[in-house]
């Protein structure tokens, strides 16, 4: 039987996780969030692709 993920964090866990926030200095959480926020526009926005010239001159 595979072992399903908590959604919701033990309180140790949650402790930790503020722990080692408060731990990093602020241009080191800047990076952090920069980061995070990054990783979620690509999620939510993704490029896209490309189209050639010759599928753009069909479309028209």
């Amino acid at each position: 039987m595979q072992k399903q993920m908590n959604l919701w964090p033990m309180a140790e866990e949650s402790y930790q996780a503020q722990e080692l926030w408060i731990t990093l200095d602020h241009d080191h959480q800047q990076q952090v969030i920069a980061a995070l926020a990054h990783m979620i526009h690509k999620i939510v926005c993704p490029k896209k692709e490309k189209q050639t010239e010759g599928a753009t001159n069909e479309q028209q």
